[in-house]
């Protein structure tokens, strides 16, 4: 008699990243949707609603009107448990307060604003690991993202240039209201030192005709993000760099930081 033998191989099964199902999800937090979309967890049942503008495709659900337009009927109407994630805002945190949504609601602020994007990156790693599952191995992709851009940083020659960002495109001779002037990526290369910025610690500075004087600025950038792809445009001393997701904090800044110094050092040599 023949004996079979059988050799039994542990089965190995790859378990999903998603969102814990204990609750329902809204993020009007454009850093918490744009990680959610790097985890590829933006179709997971238990995300319901993300706000309007979020330059994200492929989400099948709700899309709100965010910040002061949130619609208050709809967070009344809320009946599961459920976490609202929203970005840093004194008004819509006064408006959750008025309706008392904390018993049906956990709302969790998200604060960006002026600060290194490893910084961004670790705390809302750590605000999001209560409600996800099974996603280790997709943090650390995006943990290894940072780390390589971390070494394009050292790559990039250190300048004195004086430069000027403005929130919006330069059209001609006229320049947009704001200066981004320590946000977004501009902070990260303001902080390496990769330009000489207008002398204020504010994110965003209202400028004049006396400050651009003052200033004496060689190079004149101007921020937008009406466009399908990374686009980089120059005239003389100006440049216009767009690409979708320059206004969102978070881990977007790493593609948008590359785009822009591909672009940037073959402008400045």
């Amino acid at each position: 008699m023949m004996k079979l033998i059988l050799i039994l191989f542990p089965l190995c099964t790859w378990a999903t990243c998603q969102l814990d199902s204990k609750f329902e999800y809204i993020s009007l937090s454009a850093p918490v949707t744009s990680f959610f979309e790097q985890l590829q967890i933006l179709n997971d049942t238990s995300l319901k609603v993300i706000s309007h503008f979020h330059p994200t495709k492929g989400f099948g659900g709700e899309r709100w009107q965010g910040g002061i337009y949130l619609p208050v009927k709809k967070i009344r109407s809320i009946q599961a448990p459920t976490v609202l994630f929203f970005d840093q805002s004194q008004e819509l945190r006064n408006l959750l307060n008025q309706e008392q949504v904390s018993e049906k609601i956990q709302a969790v602020e998200i604060a960006t604003a002026q600060k290194p994007l490893a910084t961004i990156f670790s705390e809302l790693k750590e605000q999001l690991i209560p409600y996800l599952k099974n996603c280790s191995w997709q943090i650390k992709k995006l943990e290894n993202q940072l780390a390589q851009a971390e070494v394009l940083y050292q790559q990039v020659e250190e300048k004195k240039d004086k430069v000027l960002f403005f929130l919006g495109e330069i059209k001609e001779n006229q320049y947009p209201n704001k200066l981004v002037n320590n946000d977004l990526f501009v902070s990260e290369l303001r902080k390496r030192n990769l330009f000489t910025a207008y002398p204020a610690d504010s994110a965003y500075v209202d400028w004049s005709a006396k400050i651009l004087g003052q200033f004496e600025a060689k190079w004149f950038v101007g921020l937008s993000d009406r466009c399908s792809k990374a686009e980089f445009k120059t005239e003389g001393q100006k440049l216009n760099f767009c690409h979708p997701r320059v206004f969102i904090p978070g881990i977007d800044q790493v593609e948008v930081m590359e785009k822009f110094l591909s672009q940037w050092q073959k402008v400045i040599h």
